[in-house]
């Protein structure tokens, strides 16, 4: 409160963050190597593919939006830099886990609450497990209304030099414009592209 990131609200006198948390989330995302490589390829990527494209990357069971590129087109579901959304019913999270070993996928597994979010979340480990084995054959992720209903994810791991995934690049297709097949078909290539691009930009 002395430093000035919380503040009382008036009428109940609760704390509240004040704007200036923003500096704290601003410094973070300006200083992100990533993110700032990142950059010219998702604008790239939003204007090959019509839609948003963003930037993802794991905190616990979660991935955590710190870059996007939005598109101008009409979209179902709003997801700002900064929101968090469970690993195992999204693209970004398959694609974060298709990287992981054996171990580390089921302890993350093991410490979600797979709840089912719509009529089409995967919450079987075994029928996720089927979706993170499919990503590492085929080098992306996908999910069609698991998370939010009208929302669709294509989703590709952004990999160093050494093998290690750092973030992910994803696009978020809606159902009023794409069946899961067509951006399957034709998104992936280009989000696959992207996060190698990405990927090469950071090597050195």
């Amino acid at each position: 409160e002395v430093l000035g990131y919380l503040g009382r609200q008036p009428r109940t006198r609760r704390f509240c963050t004040t704007p200036k948390v923003m500096e704290l989330g601003f410094a973070y995302v300006a200083s992100h190597p990533v993110v700032m490589a990142a950059q010219p390829y998702l604008a790239q990527l939003s204007s090959a593919s019509g839609e948003t494209a963003s930037l993802t990357e794991a905190v616990d069971t979660d991935m955590l939006y710190v870059a996007q590129r939005a598109t101008t087109q009409f979209i179902p579901v709003q997801t700002p830099v900064g929101m968090r959304i469970p690993m195992y019913c999204t693209s970004s999270g398959r694609a974060w886990l298709s990287r992981q070993s054996d171990e580390a996928v089921a302890a993350v597994l093991a410490a979600s609450a797979l709840a089912a979010r719509t009529p089409h979340t995967l919450t079987a480990p075994a029928d996720i497990l089927a979706r993170i084995a499919d990503c590492r054959r085929e080098g992306y992720a996908w999910n069609a209304e698991e998370l939010f209903m009208g929302d669709m994810g294509i989703a590709a791991p952004i990999v160093n030099s050494r093998g290690q995934v750092l973030a992910v690049v994803h696009v978020s297709p809606p159902t009023c414009r794409w069946s899961p097949e067509q951006a399957r078909r034709s998104l992936a290539p280009l989000v696959i592209d992207c996060a190698r691009a990405i990927g090469s930009a950071l090597v050195g």
